[in-house]
Formats: structure tokens, C-alpha cells, sequence
């Protein structure tokens, strides 16, 4: 299929012959027919063909992913008061202005202290270790306000050692960074089932021009995690009857969108929507194709100028116009049989890389990448 998107159309060509089964047999059989292009010619192989309308069709989403949601995921704008601070940075020949392609944004869970005298946010890290590699260590740093009872994060790297988590012993205990105290076990679950536990952001990993680089975070990147808003999140109820799940280790996570960040779920949403429509423009791009082909085996000069597909459906034509419009009036089956509607009259309008799929396995978890689909 994406072959014939991006070739153009020959004069009425011999019948047409069919190659295999599936998606790749399909766009063989009309590679044959509409032989005289290189891709077309091609001796698909196995699911070579199938392989190609994957990575076709995968970059299509990608690229609507991206118009839809590409403005929560920014790059990481390099300042001169940061390279002042991180010479590493600048033997990377980076300079201010400069933006880096974020990889991941890494958090922590926070709850309350349950000192009456302290009361600050609690940051439940495991470790601060960024990388132990050797040259290119790099850890966490916190930063405390004992005035205003606040923590802060920075990033460290080269020589030095990163000071002692505030994780105590096995299970939830944590020491407070402002206070000091120790805080049991039961206090920390009692913030989860109370729905009183929160996240900060400690760092951000970014593509440098020499490997990752390990950043702080600024004040635009929360706020821009902050403002994600999804339009749907799974309400199914999590199973809380086994320690198996962290839903059954008493820290009152019940359902599964608690296992996620707004941006998490928007992202998920994105992406299932995404599924249904790019089922529906295959559908329409067979449909159209079809009609095409008929077209040319008949002979009957209705054939539109032969110009790169690809082109025409994506601009390059002096009327740029999509399938859908460009095939209005005609007749063409539609993929819903029995329901009559060809494709001219239920047209789809079309309209974010950080887009890997991984979901925060416990209560603990710093990572924030988008998450699985949910149900079509």
C-alpha cells in the first residue's frame, strides 16, 4: 500500500496479477499491474510488504501524534547560567539556545511529613544516581530550604560522590530531607490511601551531541507536565486482594489510572485514537486505489494526471485536496457492507519521542513515559 502511495500512475497496464496472501500479496498484486516503478517492481518477499505499510502507516500516526500533542513534550533549552555551571555540557560543543530532544523526565513521589513541627513534602527516592559509569557519573542533588521547608533538585557530574538517599530499611521508610525525621511505614501508606501523595521532577535526560546528558529541571517542563489535561482515563478497578499488585500493599491505589501521570494518560488516549483512525484511512487509501485501478484498466481517460501519489495527498499538487474530496461523487464500496456509503460521502478528517510505552510498575516510580492504549 505505501509503495503505491508514493509512485505515480502509468497508461492502461495488462491485468492484473496476484502475489501471496495478506497486506504484502495485496500490494504486489497492484505493484505488478502498475509495474514501470522501482518500488512496485520490487520482489516482495515473506512480509515485506506488510513491514512496509507498518512503517508507512507508523509514521503517519507519529506524525499526528505529534501535531496533537508534540506541545507537551518541548525540548530542553540550554541557558548560559547552566553552562557556566556544567563544563561537561560545553565539551559537548553545546551552546546556550541551544535545544536538546528530551528522553525521559524522571520523578519522585512525595508525601507529607508527619511531623506537626515540619510538615514539608517528603521526596521518596531509592537512590540519586543518575549514571555510575566511570567519566561520566552523574547524580541527583537536593537542594533544601529549611526557611521555606522546601526541597529543590539539581543535577551533579564528574568527581564526587551523591549523598545517601532518604530511603531507611526495606519497605516504605523514609527520612525527611528538611527535618530529619524517620517516618514509618503506616504513616507513608496512610498519605496514599488519604489521595495526599503528590510528585516532583528531579531531573531530565536529554540527547546531547556526545551521548545523554542529565539536566535539571526548570520551571517550564513542570508546568508543561502540569497542564496536560486527558480526555478520558481507565476507571477499571485494580485487584486488591493480592500483594502480587501494588493495588494490594495498602497504599490505596485502586484503580489504574492512578498508576499514571496526566500527560501518561493523554498520551494514552492520543495513541488509541490514533489506532481507530489509521485503520480508517487504510480503508479509505485501499478504497481509492481501487477505484484508480479500475480507472486505468478501462481505459476510460478519467484517470487524474499522473502525478506522484504521495504528492497529492499530502500537497505537492497545485490543488492539493485529500483522497476523500478528490474521489467525491464516485461510487466506491464501502468497507461497512450493505450500508451503501462510498467513501465520498463519509470522508475522515485527519487532523506526540519520547512516545515509548511503559507503565509505572509501583507507587515509587520515577519514570514518566507515555502509557498502553486503552480500549477501542
Amino acid at each position: 500500500m505505501s509503495a503505491l502511495l508514493s509512485g505515480t500512475f502509468p497508461p492502461p497496464c495488462p491485468p492484473l496479477k496476484p502475489f501471496g496472501r495478506g497486506a504484502g500479496g495485496a500490494a504486489l498484486s497492484l505493484s505488478k499491474g502498475l509495474g514501470q516503478i522501482p518500488l512496485w517492481q520490487r520482489e516482495w518477499k515473506g512480509a515485506q510488504g506488510l513491514a512496509e505499510d507498518v512503517r508507512y502507516y507508523g509514521q503517519w500516526m507519529r506524525e499526528e501524534a505529534e501535531k496533537r500533542i508534540g506541545h507537551l513534550y518541548p525540548p530542553y533549552e540550554i541557558t548560559a547560567e547552566l553552562l557556566a555551571a556544567r563544563p561537561d555540557l560545553k565539551a559537548q560543543g553545546l551552546k546556550a539556545g541551544d535545544k536538546l530532544t528530551v528522553i525521559a523526565w524522571l520523578w519522585v513521589r512525595t508525601v507529607r511529613c508527619p511531623s506537626p513541627a515540619c510538615g514539608a513534602q517528603m521526596p521518596m527516592a531509592a537512590s540519586f544516581v543518575l549514571s555510575s559509569k566511570k567519566g561520566k557519573q552523574a547524580w541527583v542533588e537536593p537542594l533544601v530550604d529549611q526557611a521555606k521547608k522546601q526541597v529543590q533538585f539539581t543535577v551533579r557530574v564528574g568527581l564526587g560522590s551523591p549523598p545517601p538517599p532518604p530511603k531507611a530499611g526495606r519497605g516504605a521508610q523514609f527520612r525527611c530531607l528538611v527535618c530529619g525525621q524517620l517516618a514509618p511505614e503506616e504513616a507513608i501508606r496512610a498519605e496514599f490511601r488519604a489521595k495526599r501523595s503528590s510528585a516532583q521532577m528531579m531531573a531530565i535526560v536529554a540527547e546531547g551531541k556526545n551521548g545523554r546528558v542529565y539536566l535539571p529541571p526548570n520551571e517550564e517542563h513542570c508546568c508543561v507536565a502540569e497542564s496536560a489535561q486527558p480526555a478520558w482515563k481507565p476507571e477499571e478497578e485494580m485487584n486488591t486482594q493480592t500483594p502480587n499488585l501494588v493495588s494490594g500493599r495498602g497504599y490505596g491505589i485502586t484503580h489504574w489510572h492512578e498508576l499514571f501521570t496526566p500527560r501518561q494518560l493523554t498520551a494514552l488516549t492520543t495513541f488509541s485514537d490514533l489506532v481507530g483512525e489509521a485503520r480508517q484511512k487504510v480503508l479509505e487509501d485501499v478504497r481509492t486505489l481501487l477505484w484508480f485501478e479500475r480507472q486505468l484498466l478501462s481505459g476510460s481517460g478519467n484517470a487524474p494526471h499522473p502525478q506522484p501519489f504521495s504528492q497529492r495527498a499530502r500537497g505537492g499538487c497545485p490543488h492539493p485536496r485529500p483522497l476523500s474530496q478528490r474521489a467525491r461523487g464516485v461510487k466506491l464500496p464501502s468497507p461497512k457492507m450493505g450500508e451503501g456509503l462510498g467513501m465520498g460521502e463519509s470522508p475522515v478528517e485527519l487532523v506526540e519521542t519520547q512516545y515509548s510505552i511503559s507503565p509505572i510498575p509501583n507507587p515509587l516510580s520515577r519514570f514518566d513515559h507515555p502509557i498502553p492504549c486503552r480500549p477501542g
